[in-house]
């Protein structure tokens, strides 16, 4: 299976400044590009989670390990052998091969500044026919406000379907932007590893 190349770590400006127009509730004009998505729903599965967890419960985290970023106010896990990098300001982590077929991106948002980390992460390649199952939606994720959307768009670089998320987490006074692609075809099986990084993120 062809791996992420660099480019797709950049995330796609197209699906990003869709998504975060969803975000923040601006719903815009529906294209081709943007359908109804109640006529094309995908099959989602972030869930909220307890700001207070009980403490004899199992951890589902065991083995995995805890990364704290003090620039972005979080911490959270990953599971065994992800790889984990940093260019161009933001903070990447993916599977090893041959399962390189997902990753997650974290980016810090200073206050007034999301055209410019939107900016940052210009240049990746194009997606199209968009189809969200979430947007707008506000959950609570360990006791951080989440706002995220989601869905499957069609990249052309790859000339496959990509499973999307893009979230802004509130740590006060942090923001970041966090945004994971998955192969469509893999999705279920990516499903629990990805979605775990994204449940296991709290304030440090």
């Amino acid at each position: 299976m062809r791996p992420f190349p660099p480019s797709l770590l950049r995330a796609s400006t197209l699906v990003v400044i869709a998504l975060l127009w969803a975000v923040a509730g601006c719903g815009g004009p529906r294209t081709a590009a943007t359908p109804d998505p109640a006529s094309n729903a995908v099959e989602t599965g972030l869930e909220p989670t307890s700001a207070h967890p009980d403490p004899s419960a199992p951890d589902a985290y065991e083995g995995w390990v805890r990364v704290s970023r003090d620039d972005l106010g979080l911490r959270f896990a990953l599971p065994p052998g992800w790889d984990q990098r940093e260019a161009d300001g933001m903070f990447f982590v993916s599977p090893p091969a041959p399962e390189d077929d997902s990753v997650v991106l974290l980016l810090q948002v200073a206050p007034g500044e999301l055209d410019a980390a939107l900016a940052r992460l210009d240049g990746a390649f194009p997606m199209k026919e968009l189809r969200y199952k979430e947007r707008n939606t506000s959950e609570v994720i360990n006791g951080l406000d989440v706002t995220y959307g989601e869905g499957v768009g069609f990249s052309t670089d790859f000339e496959a379907d990509l499973h999307f998320f893009i979230m802004v987490v509130e740590a006060t006074p942090h923001t970041t932007l966090i945004a994971a692609y998955v192969r469509e075809s893999v999705f279920q099986d990516r499903k629990a590893r990805v979605l775990g990084i994204i449940q296991s993120i709290e304030r440090l």
